[in-house]
């Protein structure tokens, strides 16, 4: 049976995966790892999932790659497939496979050249100016400067952040001074466009620079609700966006998986390029439900295999991540949000429930959702209005 390698398995895209993998792909087997080094990892990993878990610890490169070396080992007769699901585990693997060359090892990602452009915000920006893909238009010193005496609205993004972590909005000119505070090194000073709870992800899945998949979903609800993290979202197929994003990947020559986050701009009337997610998103979970069969398509490319036949799409479908951080919405709301109580079984799938087990994904939640390092960035998120 072929190996699918999920690392970071308490991540909540791994744990979706390990549920769409076990439930819907009966030719494949997840091979757990995890790169936490605490001491109670043996036994939360039976407790949710059933079975023991690997130890891929991200310490440094050396360490990772033991680690991973001595996994290999143990399947030295199976196919192993690599599945990209965080940026970190990613860079340490790239590092893993420049210095070895394993046989039973599979994977399809871009050349490190691309996912460099990818993880750096200003050398997407960049990147698209050149190729003439439309990107917010970004601000120089000389072009911040002059910003203090004809204002507009600005961002300023953590070139390496994924999300809306670290940005700062700069909406009034007295705002302006934070710009002083931050290192041009590490952040890229854009135009402002809409708000972040208007973005809007197409997502990809391509062969050596060959396009085979497209699909999208529109946010209807964020957390917290100025932008943040999708909690619940529409599928929808948007020409506008697959051809820019499209385009961009062809480009990049990418393999792989790709979420491209784009906003709308309406004084242009175009849709420009604010990110790459280079890896599974988190909402993964859509593809599957709604036929889009990434999943099936990432596995067999990456095995050298000839594409999974495509099935009819569920184009009237939708993702919600209800708890915790929908029902946070609903209670900060006062209750005053319309058909919150609606559960569309037949038309939507819920993250950490759909294709696991109750006791599973109950489980999940207690063991990683009721614990201090997930307080910490749960009370972060709540401070943001």
């Amino acid at each position: 049976m072929i190996k699918v390698l999920l690392t970071d398995i308490f991540s909540r895209n791994c744990f979706d995966l390990f549920n769409i993998i076990t439930s819907m792909h009966p030719e494949y087997d997840p091979l757990l790892c995890d790169t936490n080094d605490s001491r109670f990892l043996f036994l939360k990993t039976p407790l949710i999932y059933g079975r023991i878990c690997r130890r891929l610890r991200r310490k440094d490169s050396r360490i990772f790659n033991k680690d991973l070396l001595n996994i290999l080992k143990e399947q030295v007769d199976t196919p192993v497939v690599f599945v990209p699901i965080i940026m970190e585990t990613i860079r340490l693997f790239y590092g893993f496979i420049r210095e070895h060359s394993i046989h039973n090892l599979h994977y399809s990602l871009p050349p490190e050249e691309s996912f460099a452009v990818a993880e750096d915000k200003k050398k997407l920006s960049d990147f698209c100016r050149r190729s003439g893909i439309p990107v917010p238009r970004e601000y120089g010193p000389v072009e911040i400067k002059n910003l203090r005496a004809s204002f507009r609205p600005v961002v300023a993004k953590p070139r390496g952040g994924i999300g809306a972590e670290g940005l700062y909005f700069i909406n009034r000119p007295e705002e302006l001074k934070v710009l002083d505070t931050l290192s041009r090194k590490d952040y890229i000073i854009q135009e402002r466009i809409g708000d972040t709870n208007a973005v809007q992800g197409g997502f990809f899945l391509f062969r050596e620079g060959e396009y085979i998949s497209y699909y999208g979903h529109r946010r209807i609800r964020t957390f917290p609700p100025s932008g943040g993290v999708t909690v619940f979202s529409q599928y929808e197929e948007n020409e506008r966006i697959k051809k820019t994003g499209r385009l961009l990947l062809e480009k990049l020559r990418w393999s792989g998986l790709a979420m491209v986050e784009f906003l709308y701009d309406v004084k242009t009337d175009e849709y420009k390029v604010i990110e790459i997610n280079p890896r599974v998103w988190g909402s993964f979970l859509l593809s599957e439900y709604s036929g889009a069969d990434l999943l099936s398509g990432y596995l067999n490319i990456s095995l050298k295999k000839p594409l999974p036949p495509k099935h009819s799409r569920k184009k009237d479908v939708f993702i919600r991540w209800f708890f915790p951080f929908d029902l946070v919405n609903y209670l900060r709301s006062g209750g005053r949000i319309k058909g919150f109580w609606k559960f569309d079984r037949e038309k939507t799938c819920f993250v950490g429930f759909t294709y696991s087990r109750i006791f599973r994904s109950l489980m999940y939640i207690f063991l990683t959702v009721f614990n201090l390092s997930f307080a910490k960035e749960f009370f972060k998120k709540m401070l943001r209005k």
